[in-house]
């Protein structure tokens, strides 16, 4: 949830991250002078640059779609106040299932041909509300739904949210081969390929080479490496009679990066500059610049960065050294020749022999193995009419999912919308160059959108303002379902980057509400008209561990600089236990609370019932999984840390901080921490102006800073080797508004990581952190290695771990909770009583899918790489013009949203109550006590 989603309409902050936007040219309902009654202003610090449904990725993009958008389905305050309740919206039922015997013989072909037998809930009838149109009177029927889902899944526009109908809960058959058919998805061959016949299913891609890459392949030989196939290869090989096809290979794969890479892209362009030959590209710039070769090109060819025609070269021998007995390798013209593709599968197959003796170079696969990463290419062209939508008449659409989902997560997943105006979204689109297309619907302009919601844009200026008013074509005036709610008529949202500017505005009656700082709060926040949200986000700490990365930064920094300790797990254990969480929330936060897990109290145990995950026994028993040794006063003391601490012993943490120091300052290792060294941690930031970041910050270098102090301290007192040596600390504050995408690549040492949403689905969370192939992972060092690090997890509670059932990656236990028949909840509908014959099967599954995601939950909060710091909340100030439904937090649906929000002003009231209060209603926020 955000800033906004006390008043936003729909239940999308269960669902994904809830959103905020924008319009152009202002104008009435119907073009005349338009004079609304009940008129809401409110303010975003940022303006948003699309609020298309198909593209939207923040929240403040989103924001325009709560009120001009609903969907099939909305989750609503339920008649007591204290729960929700389903109502149909745009659709006209509830969800009728389809029975699989009932399909047609074309129906199991198109959609079910690869997958075989059809299960319960996978196929889904949805009649539409007939009365449903656009706000130009435009009727909208199945077509619209289905035509729109063909542009939301078209790779040719390669939409941000298409993979929102085939991952998670909500999966439409054949949409995932749809979308990424003719482009490539990057997955590793090691670990995907059939061990019996050599072969990954659906053998039809290409293959890259890219010895810079980590490959889950190394671990088997021990080499002396974290970072990539080049050092597997270059260490294994030395003495070996392969040694000089390693070389070849190596070379090789200089040569290209030498020739072939815009250097100006790279970590270090300015050491590309000084490359004269494939010697000279040293180990730091493969890792730094991996990059994939298909191997095609030692064939075919390559431009160059002169733009001229190249071939892969690499050196042969020549004869001796002069005055030497050493052969001769050295690159000149006259010893080069061109590498080919069979030259390197030869070399390939050599390597593979002499490293794995178990190997079988008889069979073809035999030299792909250690070293490619595979590329799956979808390139087998699916028609639309594949894909699981249908419309069956005018007003139905048939939905064909690929797995079954029950009817509650089903009409959850049918409350927010792929359903744009199809007509103004292609005669918006233009062409890129790359042949890509691209739309402009739902950006920069009022006439660029139409809405079908409750309300429609009507004005909309980038960075400036936009006005939201009443949409007289909705079907909810005069349907009879909708009496009482959606009393706003106008909502105007201005765009206000400076916080105390919109105090002012607030104060002075223009807005409506406002956000508190921690400032603010210490103000009004025992006033009356003070509401805390919670939200379902997580705020963490999140930490590169890549030692690599790590080193090239250090080295960056300058001597007597840092960074490598924080690949120290005793460190960061130790810099997570010098937290005061409770603290930190106070002074840092406004309305946060300290938290010491991934997922907080709003997620979701069971849909039907409302139990949510930090209540049962699973979900209670990950901070004792965590914290249950970490309770005494030194290391050796494995006690219980209390709940009520909240992951907070400084004493244990200036120990593990000590000890990590002090091994590694006796450390071997390039680039370890010497005596006398500045740990440097350097802390991207979105906004290091705001006064809670700034609060944050402050917190950080005052609590590390004297854990470190007290741990050299310690030192001193404890380890007769110290001597009177020091280690300074600092956090360098650096400003990066796309701090997620440098942390992405591992261009930093530490962020504040928020992740959340989806509160009805913590298993499809996970994937932020346990699936190998999610390219957002925060926590840098680990991204990519998720299905290389096991995890044990006593599943059938039993107390002992069973390694062939119970000992499985990351990333297989995230697919497990998601994907498959193991802990498959949906096939039995929803809640079941306990009387039904099934229920004892449910209850089987239920408990163990909850085992598997505390187990998971605990093994990353465990690694110490994400440490979480607060549960999300914000305190904000409601004006007196307006009532919320309720003064409860409801899970999923806040305080009723916009539906229920009820003015106590007219808006020539309100302008007369403020200048009675002298244009200043500072004092009365600052005294009102609600009764």
């Amino acid at each position: 949830m955000n800033k906004k989603s006390k008043i936003c309409a729909c239940v999308l902050s269960a669902l994904a991250v809830v959103g905020m936007a924008s319009c152009g040219e202002e104008k009435g309902s119907s073009g005349d002078k338009f004079n609304p009654v009940y008129v809401y202003n409110t303010y975003l610090a940022t303006s948003p640059s699309t609020w298309n449904t198909h593209n939207w990725q923040t929240s403040d993009e989103s924001y325009i779609n709560s009120f001009t958008e609903i969907g099939l389905y909305d989750a609503i305050l339920d008649d007591a106040k204290t729960g929700y309740k389903f109502v149909t919206e745009m659709a006209a039922e509830m969800p009728i299932a389809v029975d699989p015997a009932d399909l047609s013989d074309e129906e199991q072909d198109a959609y079910y041909s690869e997958l075989g037998n059809v299960s319960k809930n996978m196929v889904w009838d949805i009649k539409l509300n007939q009365a449903a149109k656009w706000e130009d009177g435009t009727p909208i029927k199945a077509v619209d739904y289905v035509d729109s889902l063909e542009l939301q899944l078209s790779p040719k526009y390669a939409n941000f949210r298409a993979d929102s109908y085939y991952n998670g809960n909500f999966m439409v058959a054949n949409a995932e081969n749809y979308y990424k058919q003719g482009r490539q998805t990057i997955e590793p061959f090691f670990g995907n390929y059939d061990k019996t016949t050599g072969l990954v299913p659906d053998d039809t891609g290409i293959y890259f080479l890219n010895l810079g890459k980590y490959s889950d392949y190394i671990k088997n030989f021990g080499a002396d490496s974290d970072k990539g196939l080049y050092d597997l290869l270059d260490q294994l090989s030395d003495g070996k009679s392969w040694k000089l096809a390693a070389e070849r290979i190596i070379t090789a794969y200089k040569y290209y990066m030498w020739k072939a890479l815009d250097h100006t892209k790279s970590s270090k362009p300015t050491d590309w500059d000084k490359i004269a030959k494939p010697g000279d590209v040293s180990s730091s710039l493969v890792h730094n610049d991996a990059c994939d070769i298909d191997i095609d090109i030692f064939d075919t060819g390559f431009k160059n960065l002169d733009g001229q025609e190249d071939r892969i070269k690499t050196i042969k021998k020549t004869g001796l050294k002069p005055g030497s007995t050493t052969d001769y390798y050295g690159w000149t013209e006259d010893n080069i020749e061109i590498y080919t593709l069979d030259a390197l599968k030869k070399d390939l197959k050599a390597c593979v022999a002499g490293m794995d003796s178990r190997g079988d170079v008889g069979q073809s696969w035999s030299w792909k193995l250690p070293l490619f990463t595979y590329v799956v290419k979808f390139d087998k062209a699916i028609d639309f009419k594949d894909v699981g939508i249908k419309a069956i008449d005018e007003y139905t659409m048939r939905l064909y999912l690929s797995k079954s989902i029950t009817p509650l997560d089903l009409k959850f997943s049918l409350s927010s919308t792929w359903l744009v105006k199809t007509d103004l979204y292609k005669k918006l689109t233009k062409t890129l160059s790359t042949g890509a297309l691209t739309t402009a619907y739902g950006s920069n302009a009022v006439e660029n959108y139409c809405s079908y919601g409750p309300y429609k844009l009507t004005y909309f200026e980038a960075g400036k303002k936009f006005t939201i008013d009443k949409n007289d074509a909705w079907y909810g005036w005069t349907d009879g379902n909708h009496v009482g709610q959606f009393q706003m008529e106008r909502i105007v949202t201005n765009v206000i980057q400076n916080h105390d500017t919109a105090m002012q505005e607030f104060l002075a009656g223009r807005l409506d509400d406002i956000d508190l700082t921690v400032k603010d709060v210490r103000e009004y926040g025992q006033s009356g008209r003070a509401t805390t949200t919670l939200e379902s986000y997580t705020q963490k700490i999140s930490f590169n561990t890549d030692r690599g990365k790590l080193l090239n930064r250090q080295k960056g920094a300058g001597a007597g600089t840092n960074k490598t300790i924080l690949t120290n797990n005793e460190f960061r254990k130790g810099l997570s236990l010098g937290l005061n969480r409770t603290q930190f929330a106070s002074e840092a936060t406004s309305g946060s609370k300290g938290f010491t897990g991934l997922l907080n109290e709003l997620y979701l145990a069971n849909n039907a019932t409302g139990q949510t995950y930090r209540s049962t026994e699973q979900g209670k028993s990950v901070y004792g999984k965590v914290y249950g040794g970490l309770g005494g006063s030194t290391l050796e003391e494995k006690k219980a840390l209390s709940e009520d601490a909240v992951g907070y012993n400084y004493e244990l943490a200036k120990k593990y901080v000590a000890k990590a120091i002090y091994d590694d300052v006796n450390s071997s290792v390039e680039g370890h921490l010497n005596k006398g060294d500045t740990i440097d941690i350097e802390f991207r930031v979105f906004d290091n102006e705001s006064e809670n970041t700034k609060a944050a910050i402050e917190f950080l270098k005052r609590e590390w800073g004297k854990v470190i102090q007290d741990a050299v301290a310690l030192l001193k007192e404890t380890k007769s080797d110290w001597g009177d040596a020091n280690i300074g600390f600092k956090i360098t504050v650096v400003k990066d508004e796309d701090y997620y995408a440098t942390a992405s690549n591992g261009g930093f040492d530490m962020i504040f990581s928020i992740w959340g949403g989806a509160a009805i689905n913590p298993y499809g969370l996970m994937q932020v952190y346990a699936d190998n192939t999610f390219t957002n992972c925060c926590e840098y060092g680990f991204k990519g290695k998720q299905d290389s690090v096991n995890l044990e997890i006593d599943v059938n509670g039993d107390g002992t771990i069973d390694p062939k059932t119970e000992v499985r990656s990351f990333a297989k236990w995230y697919d497990a909770m998601n994907n498959g028949d193991e802990f498959n909840e949906a096939q039995f509908g929803d809640e079941l009583a306990e009387t039904d014959p099934k229920y004892p099967e449910w209850k089987k599954i239920h408990e163990a899918k909850l085992t598997v995601l505390a187990g998971v939950e605990a093994g990353i909060i465990s690694r110490w790489e994400a440490i979480p710091l607060v549960a999300r909340g914000s305190t904000s100030l409601t004006g007196f013009k307006v009532e919320n439904a309720t003064q409860h937090y409801v899970s999923l649906i806040g305080y009723g949203g916009i539906r229920f929000l009820q003015f106590k002003f007219t808006e020539t009231e309100w302008k007369s109550f403020v200048e009675e209060n002298g244009g200043n209603l500072a004092s009365l926020y600052k005294t009102y006590k609600r009764q």
